[in-house]
């Protein structure tokens, strides 16, 4: 699933603790802002990770007014979540915001080498689609190959695909596309990515796509 490769949704059990979950979070989401999440000068979450599961919640549930606002509220709590910077990310890309999208990714990135942490393949992707959809194709040619070199996945070859492209490079593209025909069920997970990522290809390159994938 392309789930397990991004790492950017949460599978939540029937608890009491997520059904606790579910009624505060539409309390947020009816009142429509942090302000109601103010004790004070507490917050009602305990701490950041908490403030992230309403925010991916949020996201999850395509409403980005409270998932934006829920990230802001863990980054108030903690200012080096990598996590909200890496969901505001993906809101802005939603929203076509793609110069904001790509700042939130970049500040990401910007903390985990900061940290001396290793970088993470799938926040560089989503750097690298944040590119992609700016039309930066050879910086997001050099994400998706630097995410490669971390752990070979098919994600990162599909967005050095597209990249390559239309940058006017076919036989790489072409290379690129053969590698992730190793994914069971490719057709579908690649349009998922579109979906996903919120990209919208041209006719030629989808019929290029589907002309090296049959």
């Amino acid at each position: 699933m392309l789930t397990k490769i991004m790492k950017n949704k949460l599978s939540y059990k029937m608890s009491s603790k997520f059904i606790l979950t579910f009624l505060l979070f539409f309390q947020f989401a009816i009142i429509g802002g942090c302000e109601t999440m103010h004790r004070g000068n507490s917050y009602a979450v305990h701490n950041d990770k908490e403030a992230m599961d309403f925010a991916w919640f949020g996201f999850n549930e395509k409403n980005y007014v409270v998932s934006q606002r829920m990230a802001e509220v863990a980054l108030n709590i903690n200012p080096g979540n990598i996590d909200a910077y890496n969901l505001l990310g993906l809101i802005a890309l939603r929203q076509n915001y793609f110069d904001k999208s790509i700042n939130y990714f970049e500040k990401a990135n910007e903390i985990i080498q900061k940290n001396n942490k290793p970088y993470t393949e799938y926040i560089l992707n989503n750097l690298g689609y944040a590119y992609y959809n700016n039309q930066e194709y050879e910086k997001a040619l050099e994400v998706f190959e630097k995410s490669f070199k971390i752990r070979e996945n098919w994600l990162s070859s599909f967005g050095a695909a597209i990249s390559l492209y239309n940058l006017g490079n076919k036989d790489d593209a072409v290379t690129r596309i053969k590698y992730c025909r190793k994914e069971l069920d490719f057709e579908s997970k690649s349009r998922e990515i579109l979906e996903y990522f919120n990209i919208s290809l041209k006719d030629d390159l989808i019929k290029f796509i589907k002309s090296n994938i049959e």
